[in-house]
């Protein structure tokens, strides 16, 4: 099992905290001369390992007054008690991103978005005509296909300390919500070539800022959210699941219901929980994972393949636009359908990044600031990153390289 701060895979737009400075979009729009320079480019997508995440609440003392005001004390107190608080949800998310992993393996999605852009980039048409003016260009899409994905490829999750030269890398996270009511997938895209300096499209009273003189020439945030599901209705019936779910799991994974020692200690608080009168985030994810996972993930396959036509799509768009989003604008609709709406954001520092949700509104659901990623994928993950390690490595019989 492996844990991720959530706040790791989220866009930096749902992050940015108080600011002393003057604030502006994140986004980091294509200019017009760019776009005419760049012509054709490539597609790299970084490779998938987390799969299908949990998303879960990791309760922590650190910035609560009482434990810090106690010096190492204090924190040591509140690290045990984290370790309590956090034991329940902890393994129950565990199990559930088991279950998801078993029917939609990491290994198999970094290969589906490849296809989804493939089959994407062949149906490119034009979205609008160029503008007459570089004035024009601020408010107006370019036509589309200015910008050509000529190749395509999977690159190794190493390449994101070291943005690829000219190659559009994208960076696609999938999760489940608290509940498990709802699938999200975001997709972090940036475009990087040493030929073409980024020029900051935004006004500042003062001197821009120093993030704002260099990195990325494109930068945007995708995201998409499935149809949620209902949450299931508490009753006695429901209480009696809950429990018989508890015990099947002990059983999967210790052999039997445990009897003594903090195992047995875990297990009645999980027992307790499932015969009180409120149904928590936790309770519900375990009959809603079971909605994504049957019939080998159908439902969930059918989202991620959504999803990934969303990103091609959109990608392709937004960076064959030399729109510049400001910080007080209101949203544009992109498209409505009856199963889908997509909106580009208009105002904050989200402006510009897209979301494309479901038609049939939005159910208040929340992703928690923790994923927990299946323990197939994590032993994965920790296989391929020993092999990029070995591939770095010169051979023994090897020698170096004269300076």
């Amino acid at each position: 099992m492996r844990l991720k701060a959530l706040l790791a895979t989220l866009p930096v737009t749902l992050l940015a905290a108080c600011a002393t400075v003057e604030e502006f979009p994140d986004k980091r729009p294509m200019s017009q001369e760019n776009i005419a320079k760049i012509n054709e480019t490539s597609i790299a997508i970084v490779e998938n390992h987390d799969g299908v995440a949990k998303t879960w609440y990791y309760h922590s003392s650190a910035n609560n007054p009482a434990v810090t005001s106690q010096g190492l004390v204090g924190a040591l107190a509140g690290a045990i008690a984290d370790a309590i608080i956090n034991a329940v949800p902890m393994a129950r998310a565990n199990r559930l991103s088991n279950d998801v992993a078993a029917a939609v393996p990491a290994d198999g999605l970094s290969k589906d978005l490849l296809a989804a852009f493939e089959a994407g980039q062949s149906a490119l048409v034009a979205a609008a005509p160029a503008p007459e003016s570089a004035e024009a260009a601020v408010d107006t899409p370019v036509a589309q296909g200015s910008i050509k994905f000529a190749q395509m490829k999977i690159v190794p999750r190493i390449a994101r300390k070291v943005p690829l030269n000219d190659q559009v890398m994208v960076d696609v996270s999938y999760f489940l919500s608290e509940d498990a009511t709802t699938m999200r997938a975001v997709s972090s895209v940036q475009y990087s070539n040493t030929d073409l300096a980024y020029k900051t499209p935004y006004s500042f009273k003062k001197s821009a800022p120093k993030s704002e003189l260099s990195g990325p020439v494109y930068r945007n945030v995708f995201t998409y959210d499935s149809t949620a599901f209902s949450l299931p209705v508490l009753d006695d019936d429901m209480k009696k699941r809950l429990v018989d779910s508890v015990n099947e799991a002990y059983i999967a994974k210790h052999g039997k219901i445990p009897t003594e020692g903090s195992q047995l200690k875990k297990y009645n608080e999980e027992v307790a929980e499932a015969n009180d009168k409120d149904l928590s985030k936790h309770e519900a994810s375990i009959f809603l994972v079971r909605n994504w996972v049957k019939d080998d993930g159908k439902v969930l396959r059918d989202e991620i393949a959504a999803a990934n036509a969303f990103f091609a799509k959109y990608i392709a768009l937004d960076m064959n636009s030399a729109s510049v989003p400001g910080m007080n604008g209101t949203d544009e609709f992109m498209e409505k359908s009856e199963t889908r709406v997509v909106r580009k954001i208009g105002a904050g520092r989200a402006a510009g990044s897209y979301v494309s949700s479901s038609s049939f509104g939005t159910t208040f659901t929340t992703f928690g600031n923790t994923t927990s990623v299946a323990d197939v994928n994590s032993a994965r993950a920790a296989s391929l990153r020993e092999a990029g390690k070995a591939k770095a490595k010169p051979a023994a019989n090897e020698k170096p390289a004269k300076k």
